[in-house]
């Protein structure tokens, strides 16, 4: 039971490509959409996915991702946490500028292949306080965490060879 304003996915639904949230708006502009519970056999979300859906709270992205396309979750101003598993290895361009109520990122260690942010991916995210990065991280994009003013702390881990230009800039 999800209660309301809940959406479970669990990547198999036979109108889209096996494993993944399609590109261009699967949840766009859905503003009373509250919680999505992922399940274990979704690979990919894709670009502009969940976008602008102003009331969406948190996201918990399973191992089993292992994309989120540009503009995923661009907008989501009301989510106060964002947790990824190890599955992860690229985040698109701008999946979550601008979602000025988040306050802790987490990306999970132990992945086995290599992570990159794309960029512009965490622009404008104003309340962002607290970012725990995996050890599999490689690459920050251009942009990746500008404009974020509340950060106060971040470990960057042995496993980045990249930090693109403005990468923390203003924050």
């Amino acid at each position: 039971a999800l209660g309301a304003g809940g959406t479970a996915i669990n990547g198999d639904d036979s109108g889209w490509n096996e494993g993944s949230i399609p590109n261009y708006g699967a949840f766009s502009f859905c503003t009373s959409l509250t919680n999505v519970t992922f399940g274990t056999s979704l690979k990919t979300i894709g670009g502009y996915a969940f976008y602008k859906c102003t009331s969406l709270a948190g996201v918990n992205i399973p191992n089993s991702v292992t994309s989120i396309g540009r503009q995923a979750f661009q907008g989501c101003t009301k989510m106060t946490s964002a947790t990824f598993g190890n599955g992860l290895t690229s985040v698109g361009y701008c999946a979550f500028v601008n979602c000025t109520g988040l306050k802790t990122v987490t990306f999970a260690d132990g992945g086995t292949g290599r992570l990159s942010f794309g960029e512009d991916v965490f622009t404008g995210c104003s309340g962002l306080e607290t970012v725990k990065f995996s050890d599999n991280l490689v690459s920050f994009g251009v942009n990746a965490f500008s404009n974020c003013s509340s950060l106060r702390s971040l470990v960057v881990p042995d496993s980045v060879r990249t930090i693109g230009r403005g990468a923390f800039s203003n924050c």
